[in-house]
């Protein structure tokens, strides 16, 4: 239950709530982690082959850098990172290049 709002996770216009569904039920049906079915029936369908929620090393290298607004309105670099092993996935933070995306864009 959402401390704030009183409402649980799920309840209709919590797209956590949505996400947290979406990871349970593409795992339930399929058996597999919603990391796993996207890489196999969506990325790799699609030729995106540089794309997924869990990356390595060398993909890592090349996230591109966060940034946050000073108060004087100028940029500094902060610290973002995804986590690589979630409990859930929740349909977001997945990483992707724009060869990998740009293809994409014509398919939709």
């Amino acid at each position: 239950m959402n401390p704030i709002t009183g409402r649980t996770m799920l309840q209709r216009g919590s797209m956590l709530g949505a996400f947290l569904a979406l990871d349970k039920l593409v795992e339930a049906v399929s058996g597999q982690s919603l990391e796993v079915y996207f890489r196999a029936n969506i990325f790799a369908l699609l030729g995106m082959k540089d794309s997924g929620f869990l990356i390595d090393s060398l993909q890592k290298r090349r996230v591109a850098t966060f940034h946050s607004r000073r108060a004087d309105g100028g940029l500094e670099p902060a610290s973002f990172e995804m986590p690589q092993r979630p409990e859930f996935f929740m349909g977001g933070g997945a990483f992707s290049t724009p060869r990998d995306l740009w293809p994409s864009c014509g398919r939709c």
